[in-house]
């Protein structure tokens, strides 16, 4: 058809891509917008998806099958069960080896929380190198994971201060995780002295021998609960799900991912309506000249999926980027987290984009189907 306008692929990216150029102000504002959207929901689910996957990771290097916790507590870090759950655990059939950990965050410097682990004496977290021998903490001593002394500006040889106790630090703690990195580790009995927390610890991690059945896990659990009414026992998955940090980002995450998706469909439709309105007649002539109803649809699906794409690798490096901010922010209130991006979060961009261009076009193309030609080039 020689009627001047292109109507093979070539010519319709080529229409699409000079509508875009004659409204350059708008299509920023919707590009933006857009990533903005994205990349906000992105950062929130993100963070939920880091902690928990360092969490997990740690778990994993000290093969903790499960963790005996006090009931009813909806922040696991308060919870406070017996010391001396210890040696009864270490009865029970078919469980290999327990830990007791007492957690607790407390204020550094007067300036900002540090989560601090106190360790019994005698396990390897409370002993450290000193001129070629491993040495046993004292009363007073502190180790510091590198990744706390990094972002804290300490080393071997500060004295600090910890809920204004004086302490000493004499030694790194070679963590096994990044978590365990950003902590500070101290004698149990100096730190449930500091917390008041005599003879409790937080948690008591259990390894459970290599090869249990289903069954024989349940038993053991069961064997454990039933010491006391006040213990409760879940396995480290459980944990992380009802984890009250990463439940409330995750929470967070959802609400802020659908208010965001909505949002991004009513800005690139209200966008895309204002746009085919300023081009009734141009849309009008191409109809008259022989374009479908499908294929100035098409036109105007595209041109909004160009859009969204461009939103949708903007929103990626905005998500990144909020995801490092957010999770550096943690590290000031000793939250520690390696930022975790997968090819699952590059299909979710991917699928937000085609849903939003999808939807977000759907009513510009309704718009577009009601023109009428002979009122359109009266116009």
């Amino acid at each position: 058809m020689k009627s001047g306008i292109p109507v093979d692929c070539y010519g319709l990216s080529t229409l699409i891509m000079d509508n875009i150029k004659r409204r350059p102000l708008r299509a920023l504002v919707a590009v933006l917008s857009i990533a903005v959207a994205l990349g906000g929901a992105m950062t929130m689910v993100g963070t939920s998806e880091s902690i928990e996957g360092t969490l997990q990771k740690g778990y994993a290097s000290r093969k903790v099958d499960l963790m005996v916790m006090q009931a009813g507590k909806s922040n696991p870090m308060t919870s406070r069960i017996s010391e001396k759950l210890v040696h009864e655990l270490e009865r029970i059939e078919g469980i290999r080896s327990v830990q007791a950990l007492l957690v607790d965050s407390l204020l550094l410097e007067s300036d900002h929380s540090v989560f601090v682990y106190g360790w019994p004496s005698g396990y390897p977290e409370t002993t450290y190198q000193k001129e070629k021998a491993s040495v046993e903490l004292e009363h007073g001593q502190l180790l510091i994971g590198h990744t706390a002394s990094s972002l804290n500006h300490l080393i071997p040889g500060d004295r600090v201060e910890l809920n204004f106790g004086k302490y000493e630090i004499v030694g790194f703690f070679e963590a096994r995780n990044v978590f365990e990195s950003g902590v500070l580790y101290m004698r149990l009995d100096d730190l449930q002295q500091l917390t008041s927390s005599h003879e409790k610890v937080t948690f008591i991690f259990v390894e459970l021998e290599p090869g249990l059945k289903e069954p024989a896990k349940l038993q053991i659990i069961g064997d454990i609960e039933a010491l006391t009414q006040a213990l409760k026992v879940v396995t480290t998955e459980e944990f992380l799900n009802q984890n009250q940090l990463t439940a409330a980002v995750r929470g967070l995450g959802r609400v802020i991912l659908l208010t965001n998706a909505l949002l991004s469909i009513l800005i690139i439709s209200t966008i895309m309506v204002l746009t085919v309105s300023e081009r009734r007649k141009e849309l009008a002539i191409l109809r008259a000249i022989g374009w479908s109803a499908f294929r100035v649809s098409l036109l105007v699906i595209l041109e909004t999926s160009v859009l969204s794409a461009i939103a949708a690798v903007l929103g990626g490096v905005v998500g990144w980027l909020g995801l490092e901010i957010a999770l550096t922010h943690l590290q000031t209130m000793g939250i520690y987290a390696r930022s975790i991006l997968t090819v699952e979060h590059l299909l979710w961009l991917s699928a937000s984009a085609v849903a939003i261009a999808t939807l977000g076009a759907a009513l510009p193309v309704y718009y577009t189907l009601n023109i009428t030609v002979s009122e359109a080039l009266r116009e």
